[in-house]
C-alpha cells in the first residue's frame, strides 16, 4: 500500500512541476488580453470503466473525470501547439483510479467539430500483478502507464462543447503482465 502512495506522491509532484515548467511565460497562443496563466479549458464527465475494446474487460462500473488544458506555450509551437494536461479519473467502484498529464492536440473544424488526440502517462491505483491467482482481476504490470486518448466533439459555441472521449492506458508491453484499459464516454467542456 505504502508503495502506491509513494508513487502517487512522485507523480503528483512530477506533474506539478512539469506542468509549471509548461506554463512560464509566453506570448504566443494566447487572446489579446488574456494571461498566458489562464487555463485554455476544463472538460469533464462520465465514462464506462474497462470496456472490452483492444483489451479484456475485469473490472466494472463508470468513472468521473476532470482534466484541465493549459494554454499552449510558445516554445512547443515546433511541436504543433500542443496543450499541456492534467486530469484524473476516478472509479466508481474503487478498483482502479488514475491520475495524468501529457500533451493534447486539438483541430477545429470550421462546422464546429473539434478532434483532439492526447498522449502522456498515468499513473494508477489498479492491481500490478494478480497476487492471489485470482482469473477475473486486471495485471496492469507497471504503476506508471502510457495514455492515448482520442476526442471528438462539437463546440456548441465559444465557451461550451460536448464530446465524446476514448482513452487506453498500458505499458506497452514493457513488462510481462499488460493487460491494459479502456474507457469511453462523454464530456462536456468549457473554453476559456
Amino acid at each position: 500500500m505504502w508503495e502506491r502512495k509513494k508513487y502517487a506522491i512522485i507523480f503528483t509532484l512530477l506533474s506539478i512541476i512539469i506542468n509549471g515548467i509548461l506554463l512560464l511565460p509566453t506570448t504566443g497562443h494566447t487572446a489579446e488580453n488574456e494571461s498566458p496563466y489562464y487555463l485554455y479549458a476544463i472538460r469533464g464527465g462520465i465514462l464506462a470503466h474497462d470496456i472490452n475494446i483492444l483489451a479484456h474487460s475485469e473490472e466494472d462500473g463508470v468513472d468521473f473525470n476532470l482534466e484541465l488544458l493549459f494554454t499552449s506555450p510558445d516554445w512547443l509551437e515546433w511541436l504543433w501547439a500542443p496543450h499541456p494536461h492534467l486530469g484524473v479519473t476516478i472509479h466508481s467502484q474503487g478498483d482502479t483510479h488514475q491520475i495524468y498529464s501529457g500533451l493534447t492536440w486539438e483541430k477545429l473544424f470550421s462546422n464546429n467539430i473539434f478532434i483532439n488526440l492526447g498522449c502522456g502517462l498515468s499513473l494508477h491505483s489498479g492491481n500490478l500483478k494478480n497476487s492471489h491467482h485470482k482469473r477475473h482481476e486486471k495485471e496492469l504490470g507497471s504503476s506508471l502507464l502510457f495514455r492515448e486518448a482520442l476526442e471528438v466533439g462539437y463546440q456548441l459555441n465559444r465557451h461550451h462543447s460536448l464530446s465524446l472521449l476514448f482513452f487506453h492506458i498500458s505499458n506497452a508491453g514493457l513488462s510481462s503482465e499488460n493487460d491494459g484499459m479502456n474507457h469511453l464516454g462523454i464530456r462536456y467542456g468549457y473554453s476559456f
